[in-house]
């Protein structure tokens, strides 16, 4: 067996030697073997041991191959059926990540529409945060002891928004003004309605602050016009209107005070601390934007600056706030609330210009209310006055056409004033006011207005009589 190999078939074939020895039989095997022999059976050949050896050895071959078709049958089926043991065992294993995968999904979209439906906004959050167990008391913090003043407004987390609590609370307070002076001719059949705007309540008794450019057509020389008339319309009854007369205006603060004759149980605004106001506050508006057709609107928005320095139409320089908060025609004098109802500004003015959008400024609550106690108490606010009237021809292009210097000339002295008293005459030409230049009436208006009655300042004055230039003490009046 050493000297023996298997074929591809299994069977034993012998070694080379052998294979040489067995030709000579086979040989003649075939040689004997006749023409009448070739159809006999192959039991014939039974008693012939080479032959039958020899024919044998194919048939062993036949009979082996399908024996071995069987066994690689079996081998290949055992090795597909590993093979697909590992596929279902991999795509099992590929199911389990891919339903993992889809699990993790449908958790996280779960928990985002749970978010989203169930948890407040950081919007929303904040202001609830504003307004959670807020409780705002005009009663309590105001410092006009009204008996209208005990109602109480609760701002709680129940309350949709801040911007929904605070109208609640100012809207109450806030009013409409409107404006008729008489016609301008003497065919007109109706007086004519100069405009409107907005004002707040101050005392549960009457008294109502407006913005004074609101009422200022209807005064003439310092008190209320004959035949003008003035009207103001409260949020708890706006068909009725109530007539108001002017106590006093202050044209440098833009502010007037109205009263309002035979009411009672008026809710006032409250009023906060406007030196405590931070940028980037909350801010809400309401008045008249567009007149009394859309009383009491409201808009939000923010204080965007604070002590702005402004130089207003009448010459003054304010220090106002500056607010994105939408403030049209129509509200001037409305109320700027804070975050908790309180009124922290009186709607002055917008700028309206091409390239500016959202600065509207509003005149301070601190300076509000002690304007508004001087004008109650005194029907005036004191302001410093030089005592003259000035000449309106002249200008820039006078002076330059006549080689004068820019200034504001004096063409009447008021008798026991303060430039009368200092000196100067008529046609003196104001140059400088304290260390600053007066090329116009506006700026000397502007720096005036910095100082009180009784303080001295000296005056720059060029005297065209003699050609000359002075500088004179003079002591400011009331």
């Amino acid at each position: 067996m050493d000297d023996e190999e298997h074929n591809n078939f299994g069977s034993i074939v012998p070694d080379n030697d052998q294979n040489i020895s067995n030709e000579e039989p086979i040989q003649s095997l075939q040689t004997n073997i006749s023409k009448e022999d070739v159809n006999l059976p192959l039991s014939s050949f039974v008693n012939v041991p080479v032959e039958q050896t020899v024919m044998e050895q194919p048939v062993m071959q036949q009979n082996a191959i399908p024996y071995m078709n069987d066994k690689n049958r079996l081998k290949q089926q055992e090795r597909e059926v590993k093979r697909q043991a590992k596929m279902n065992n991999k795509k099992s294993y590929t199911g389990v990540v891919i339903a993992l995968i889809c699990f993790l999904i449908l958790l996280s979209v779960v928990a985002s529409i749970a978010a989203l439906t169930l948890l407040p906004s950081p919007k929303d959050s904040y202001l609830k945060t504003i307004v959670d167990k807020i409780i705002l008391s005009n009663k309590d913090t105001n410092t006009n002891k009204d008996p209208a003043s005990s109602q109480l407004i609760t701002i709680t987390n129940d309350t949709e928004s801040a911007v929904v609590a605070v109208y609640k609370k100012g809207s109450p307070s806030v009013v409409g003004i409107r404006v008729t002076i008489p016609a301008d001719s003497a065919t007109a059949e109706e007086p004519q309605i100069s405009g409107e705007g907005s004002g707040i309540i101050y005392s549960a008794d009457g008294y109502i602050i407006t913005n004074n450019h609101v009422i200022d057509k209807a005064i003439l020389a310092g008190k209320q016009a004959n035949g003008s008339k003035i009207e103001v319309f409260i949020n708890s009854d706006i068909k009725t209107p109530y007539l108001a007369e002017v106590i006093g205006f202050d044209s440098i603060t833009d502010l007037a005070i109205l009263k309002l004759n035979n009411v009672s149980n008026l809710i006032p605004i409250e009023f906060a601390d406007s030196e405590q106001i931070q940028i980037g506050e909350m801010a809400i508006a309401i008045g008249s934007p567009g007149g009394l057709e859309f009383l009491n609107s409201v808009s939000e928005g923010i204080i965007s600056g604070i002590n702005r320095v402004v130089i207003a139409d009448n010459g003054s320089e304010q220090k106002w706030l500056q607010t994105d908060t939408a403030i049209n025609p129509g509200n001037s004098g409305g109320a700027l609330l804070d975050k908790t109802g309180k009124l922290i500004g009186i709607n002055v003015v917008k700028i309206v210009a091409a390239e500016y959008e959202g600065m509207g400024f509003a005149i301070p609550s601190n300076t509000v209310k002690e304007i508004t106690d001087i004008i109650i108490a005194e029907g005036k606010v004191p302001r410093p006055t030089i005592g003259v009237y000035i000449d309106q021809n002249y200008d820039d292009v006078f002076a330059t056409e006549y080689g004068l210097p820019l200034g504001v000339r004096v063409s009447e002295l008021i008798p026991n004033g303060a430039a009368e008293a200092a000196g100067i005459v008529v046609k003196d030409i104001i140059i400088k006011f304290g260390d600053v230049e007066t090329p116009n009436f506006t700026i000397l208006k502007g720096e005036i207005n910095k100082f009180k009655p009784g303080d001295t300042v000296a005056v720059t004055i060029y005297r065209s009589s003699t050609k000359e230039t002075l500088t004179i003490s003079i002591v400011l009046k009331n």
